[in-house]
């Protein structure tokens, strides 16, 4: 078989179509955000404009169904460390966070037996 300019655009057409929505959403997610933003806005900012990615193709339809898939399983891959970070706390009491991602941060300065330890352990991250 002879292969040809047109069959070799045939056969890639659908994979650059993937390939061009990967580099909006890494534009958008990550290159766009600027580099001293704190870590714990990167991470949010990036599943929500993946998040946002998967709503924008879904309500296209079946042509994007492959789309669709791609895109949620990089969803999935991505906010995979934020899951174990919420089991590892819930199933074990440890707030293990070296990359500050997580949303939620634990105030070492309080013991396990201070008397407000529940009021003022655990706080959002200001940003």
């Amino acid at each position: 078989t002879t292969v040809t300019l047109s069959i070799v655009i045939d056969k890639l057409s659908p994979r650059l179509a993937q390939l061009k929505v990967i580099h909006k959403v890494f534009s958008t997610g990550v290159a766009e955000v600027p580099p001293d933003t704190r870590n714990v806005v990167r991470a949010s900012h990036l599943l929500n404009t993946l998040y946002k990615a998967i709503l924008d193709y879904d309500n296209i339809g079946e042509a994007s169904e492959q789309t669709v898939s791609l895109l949620f399983s990089l969803w999935v891959e991505t906010v995979r460390p934020y899951l174990q970070t919420v089991d590892e706390w819930i199933v074990h009491g440890n707030l293990f966070d070296p990359a500050k991602e997580f949303i939620i941060q634990r105030n070492k300065n309080v013991s396990v037996n201070h008397r407000d330890f529940w009021y003022a352990t655990y706080t959002l991250y200001s940003v």
